[in-house]
Protein backbone atom coordinates (compact mmCIF):
# COMPACT_ATOMS: atom_id res chain seq x y z
CA UNK A 1 0.00 0.00 0.00
CA UNK A 2 1.01 2.71 -1.38
CA UNK A 3 -0.46 4.16 1.57
CA UNK A 4 2.04 2.73 3.91
CA UNK A 5 4.61 4.48 2.84
CA UNK A 6 6.77 4.67 5.59
CA UNK A 7 6.38 8.37 6.90
CA UNK A 8 9.88 9.06 8.44
CA UNK A 9 9.62 8.97 12.20
CA UNK A 10 8.96 12.47 13.54
CA UNK A 11 12.29 13.15 14.68
CA UNK A 12 12.30 12.35 17.95
CA UNK A 13 12.24 15.52 20.31
CA UNK A 14 14.93 16.65 21.08
CA UNK A 15 15.90 16.38 25.11
CA UNK A 16 15.47 19.60 26.88
CA UNK A 17 17.89 21.50 27.35
CA UNK A 18 19.76 20.74 30.81
CA UNK A 19 19.05 23.29 33.08
CA UNK A 20 22.08 25.48 33.58
CA UNK A 21 23.48 24.65 36.67
CA UNK A 22 23.18 27.09 38.84
CA UNK A 23 26.41 27.92 40.50
CA UNK A 24 26.08 29.96 44.06
CA UNK A 25 28.99 31.94 44.13
CA UNK A 26 29.86 33.05 47.52
CA UNK A 27 29.87 36.78 48.18
CA UNK A 28 33.05 38.54 48.27
CA UNK A 29 33.47 38.92 52.10
CA UNK A 30 32.79 42.63 52.76
CA UNK A 31 35.39 44.57 53.17
CA UNK A 32 37.24 44.43 56.73
CA UNK A 33 36.34 48.14 57.90
CA UNK A 34 39.72 49.71 58.59
CA UNK A 35 41.38 49.64 61.33
CA UNK A 36 40.55 53.44 63.03
CA UNK A 37 43.55 55.64 62.86
CA UNK A 38 45.00 55.61 66.66
CA UNK A 39 43.82 58.46 67.90
CA UNK A 40 45.97 61.65 68.13
CA UNK A 41 45.88 62.95 71.32
CA UNK A 42 47.35 66.53 71.15
CA UNK A 43 49.05 67.67 74.53
CA UNK A 44 49.14 71.35 74.66
CA UNK A 45 52.88 72.33 75.47
CA UNK A 46 53.57 74.28 79.11
CA UNK A 47 53.29 77.23 79.19
CA UNK A 48 56.51 79.26 79.36
CA UNK A 49 58.27 79.90 82.55
CA UNK A 50 57.73 83.37 83.58
CA UNK A 51 61.54 85.18 82.74
CA UNK A 52 62.92 86.03 85.97
CA UNK A 53 62.48 89.07 86.96
CA UNK A 54 65.82 91.06 85.59
CA UNK A 55 68.20 91.80 88.63
CA UNK A 56 69.48 95.54 88.58
CA UNK A 57 72.49 96.40 89.64
CA UNK A 58 72.47 99.62 91.46
CA UNK A 59 76.35 100.92 91.75
CA UNK A 60 77.02 102.32 95.20
CA UNK A 61 76.76 106.14 95.12
CA UNK A 62 80.46 107.16 95.24
CA UNK A 63 81.84 107.93 98.30
CA UNK A 64 81.92 111.10 99.71
CA UNK A 65 85.32 113.30 98.86
CA UNK A 66 86.67 114.90 101.93
CA UNK A 67 85.72 117.52 103.12
CA UNK A 68 88.39 120.25 101.84
CA UNK A 69 90.84 121.48 104.50
CA UNK A 70 90.62 124.87 106.31
CA UNK A 71 93.18 127.43 104.73
CA UNK A 72 96.03 127.31 107.09
CA UNK A 73 94.74 123.75 107.99
CA UNK A 74 96.73 120.36 106.57
CA UNK A 75 95.62 117.70 104.72
CA UNK A 76 95.56 114.25 107.48
CA UNK A 77 98.76 112.68 106.64
CA UNK A 78 98.55 108.76 105.57
CA UNK A 79 101.60 107.27 107.37
CA UNK A 80 103.10 103.84 106.36
CA UNK A 81 103.14 101.43 109.48
CA UNK A 82 106.35 101.81 111.66
CA UNK A 83 108.42 98.94 113.24
CA UNK A 84 110.50 99.46 116.55
CA UNK A 85 112.52 96.41 116.92
CA UNK A 86 113.69 95.54 120.87
CA UNK A 87 117.06 93.02 120.94
CA UNK A 88 117.03 90.57 124.24
CA UNK A 89 119.78 88.78 125.60
CA UNK A 90 119.83 85.24 125.30
CA UNK A 91 116.96 83.22 127.64
CA UNK A 92 115.58 86.47 128.47
CA UNK A 93 112.63 88.96 128.41
CA UNK A 94 114.20 91.41 130.60
CA UNK A 95 114.57 95.55 129.11
CA UNK A 96 117.72 96.45 128.69
CA UNK A 97 118.85 100.54 128.80
CA UNK A 98 118.73 100.75 124.79
CA UNK A 99 115.32 98.57 124.84
CA UNK A 100 113.92 101.22 127.07
CA UNK A 101 114.83 103.62 124.48
CA UNK A 102 113.34 102.12 121.74
CA UNK A 103 110.05 101.99 123.75
CA UNK A 104 110.04 105.93 124.56
CA UNK A 105 110.53 106.28 120.75
CA UNK A 106 107.97 103.80 119.64
CA UNK A 107 105.46 105.85 122.12
CA UNK A 108 106.03 109.08 120.68
CA UNK A 109 105.61 108.22 117.55
CA UNK A 110 102.08 106.62 118.29
CA UNK A 111 101.22 109.67 120.11
CA UNK A 112 102.17 111.84 117.07
CA UNK A 113 100.28 110.03 114.75
CA UNK A 114 97.51 109.17 117.27
CA UNK A 115 97.68 105.41 116.73
CA UNK A 116 95.73 102.87 118.58
CA UNK A 117 96.82 100.07 116.36
CA UNK A 118 99.87 98.73 118.00
CA UNK A 119 101.07 95.28 117.89
CA UNK A 120 103.98 93.65 119.43
CA UNK A 121 105.40 90.32 118.21
CA UNK A 122 108.03 88.40 120.43
CA UNK A 123 110.63 86.17 118.91
CA UNK A 124 113.46 83.86 120.04
CA UNK A 125 116.59 82.40 119.12
CA UNK A 126 116.38 78.31 118.18
CA UNK A 127 118.75 76.95 121.25
CA UNK A 128 116.45 74.74 123.59
CA UNK A 129 112.74 73.64 123.14
CA UNK A 130 110.11 74.80 120.86
CA UNK A 131 107.07 74.92 123.33
CA UNK A 132 109.95 77.09 125.74
CA UNK A 133 111.58 79.10 123.26
CA UNK A 134 107.38 80.02 122.12
CA UNK A 135 106.52 81.18 125.71
CA UNK A 136 109.83 83.26 125.88
CA UNK A 137 108.67 84.90 122.84
CA UNK A 138 105.62 85.71 124.34
CA UNK A 139 107.03 86.77 127.79
CA UNK A 140 109.35 89.35 125.51
CA UNK A 141 106.41 91.01 124.30
CA UNK A 142 103.93 91.05 127.42
CA UNK A 143 107.44 92.78 128.48
CA UNK A 144 107.63 95.72 126.14
CA UNK A 145 103.60 96.37 126.30
CA UNK A 146 104.10 97.10 130.06
CA UNK A 147 106.80 98.99 129.44
CA UNK A 148 104.85 101.19 126.62
CA UNK A 149 101.99 101.80 129.10
CA UNK A 150 104.32 102.55 131.77
CA UNK A 151 105.71 105.38 129.50
CA UNK A 152 101.93 106.38 128.62
CA UNK A 153 101.14 106.69 132.33
CA UNK A 154 104.41 108.52 132.97
CA UNK A 155 103.06 111.19 130.26
CA UNK A 156 99.07 110.96 132.26
CA UNK A 157 98.24 109.54 129.27
CA UNK A 158 95.56 105.96 129.46
CA UNK A 159 96.79 103.06 128.72
CA UNK A 160 96.77 101.05 125.61
CA UNK A 161 95.57 97.56 124.98
CA UNK A 162 97.74 96.42 122.53
CA UNK A 163 97.73 92.89 120.20
CA UNK A 164 100.72 90.77 121.30
CA UNK A 165 101.83 87.30 120.12
CA UNK A 166 104.98 85.41 120.34
CA UNK A 167 106.14 83.08 117.41
CA UNK A 168 109.33 81.28 119.21
CA UNK A 169 112.25 79.91 117.07
CA UNK A 170 109.44 80.24 113.76
CA UNK A 171 110.54 83.35 112.24
CA UNK A 172 114.68 83.36 112.86
CA UNK A 173 116.01 86.82 110.70
CA UNK A 174 119.61 85.15 110.53
CA UNK A 175 118.60 81.09 110.67
CA UNK A 176 122.27 79.69 109.89
CA UNK A 177 123.21 81.28 113.63
CA UNK A 178 121.08 79.55 116.67
CA UNK A 179 122.21 82.60 118.77
CA UNK A 180 122.24 85.28 116.46
CA UNK A 181 121.29 88.58 118.94
CA UNK A 182 118.79 89.15 115.75
CA UNK A 183 117.11 86.17 116.30
CA UNK A 184 116.03 87.70 120.34
CA UNK A 185 113.93 90.32 119.20
CA UNK A 186 110.45 92.12 119.61
CA UNK A 187 108.88 94.19 116.54
CA UNK A 188 106.54 96.76 117.68
CA UNK A 189 104.51 97.92 114.72
CA UNK A 190 102.48 101.05 114.60
CA UNK A 191 99.34 101.88 112.34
Amino acid sequence: NSDSIAKPDPPAPEPPEPEPETVVVPEPPAPEPPEPEPETVVVPEPPAPEPEPETVVVPDPPAPEPPEPEPGEKEPEIVPPKEFVVRFAFDSSKLNDEAKITIEDAVTHAISIGSDKISIIGHADSPGPDDYNLKLSERRAEEIEAAFNAVLEKRSLDPIKFVTSGKGESDLLVPDEERHPDNRRAVIIID
